[in-house]
């Protein structure tokens, strides 16, 4: 039998509801108590830099969710005693406090991946000083480019998001639009999140530089609304809030119950890369190999191969393998495997179908095969994914 209304966890979720990504764990938490628990859960809409609210010095709670960039608001929080499931970057691990995280620089990386498959070879990170999530993403970015021979220009802006922030957005803009007419052309710009999107989409219509064509921008967070309101729509990397919620939340649960969580961190890989105006284009002069490319990521899982490809680009294989190879710094064959490993990871994270049926889906010839390529490519078997990172 589920809670009764006197028996019910009375749980706090502290978290940003200004941007997509604390509403997006919101709404992973929702999930999971209706799936798991009948909890009272307290919340308050707020943004990230806010204090911590009055109400929690007297109130009498289970356990807290808690995602707030304040370090003194974080330490006062501490010292209720209450279970609590930090969900902000930068803070020693503590099992008494154990965090749920998105892995950041793992949006770095992708970001650096997606970029560099579709042909760029001249990069630029668009970050925030002194944030943390800001710091992880440029490593990431950085650390996968350097991985593949090339280097990026960075420009790092203060924190728009503290209560002290004074620098007005026309003053902003003419910074961003400086720095963006010095980068070369054309440039593959990762922002570190999609706030940082919108105004480099702005800045660069203050400076004339057309996007995607000269500069092919990349946001984090897939903050919709922010996306959607970029002229052109912002491409964007769904970090997975959502799952960290529902995560935080599972943890949290166990917390409660007096159970130890099997790590003090637990970090949430990201989603997919939502492809919009912003950076949909091949930086690569070849129409032969735009189609190419065009064709393996419309039909990779079906049964495609080398010589299919060829033969809808027009080019013997040879030479559609040696100037594939050339531009994109890979064969044709392991751009296949790469599109049916991004969908059998989606499908493997959120749907219930069998790992055979996920094998076929995704263009595999029988699961054995997409088990080596699993552990080829992502060291891990795909059932170990699955039980990994699938949210319940």
């Amino acid at each position: 039998m589920g809670n009764t209304l006197q028996t019910r966890p009375h749980v706090a979720v502290l978290t940003e509801t200004t941007h997509a990504a604390g509403r997006n764990i919101l709404r992973g938490i929702a999930l999971y108590v209706r799936e798991h628990e009948s909890w009272s859960v307290y919340y308050a809409p707020r943004a990230l830099g806010d204090k911590a609210a009055s109400w929690l010095k007297n109130w009498d709670g289970n356990g807290m969710i808690v995602r707030i960039s304040s370090e003194a608001a974080m330490e006062e929080i501490r010292q209720y005693g209450k279970p609590m499931i930090n969900m902000i970057g930068g803070q020693p691990a503590d099992p008494e406090c154990p965090q749920v995280l998105v892995s950041d620089e793992e949006i770095g990386r992708r970001a650096a991946e997606y970029f560099i498959k579709n042909g760029f070879d001249r990069f630029a990170f668009l970050g925030m000083k002194n944030e943390v999530w800001s710091l992880g993403r440029k490593i990431g970015f950085f650390n996968a480019l350097t991985e593949h021979g090339h280097s990026m220009q960075t420009l790092e802006l203060p924190s728009f998001y503290e209560s002290d922030y004074e620098q007005s957005w026309e003053t902003l803009e003419e910074q961003v639009a400086a720095w963006a007419e010095g980068l070369p052309r054309p440039c593959a710009v990762f922002c570190a999140n999609d706030d940082l999107g919108c105004h480099l989409i702005e800045a660069c219509r203050r400076a004339a530089i057309r996007v995607p064509d000269e500069l092919a921008l990349l946001g984090a967070d897939n903050d919709i609304l922010f996306c959607e309101l970029c002229a052109p729509p912002l491409s964007s990397i769904d970090a997975n809030h959502f799952l960290a919620g529902y995560q935080a939340a599972a943890m949290l649960d166990r917390l409660m119950r007096g159970e130890t969580p099997d790590s003090a961190r637990l970090y949430v890989p990201p989603g997919e890369i939502v492809v919009r105006q912003s950076s949909n284009i091949l930086a690569v002069d070849d129409r032969n190999l735009v189609d190419a490319v065009r064709f393996i990521e419309e039909h990779a899982c079906e049964n495609i191969t080398v010589d299919t490809v060829a033969g809808h680009a027009f080019l013997s294989r040879s030479v559609l393998q040696r100037r594939f190879k050339a531009a994109f710094g890979q064969t044709v064959h392991e751009r296949i495997l790469q599109e049916r490993i991004k969908l059998a990871r989606r499908l493997l994270v959120g749907t219930t179908l069998s790992v055979a049926e996920v094998a076929e889906k995704s263009g595999f010839t029988h699961q054995e095969y997409m088990g080596v390529v699993f552990r080829r490519h992502l060291k891990t078997s795909p059932a170990q994914y699955r039980k990994k990172f699938q949210k319940n």
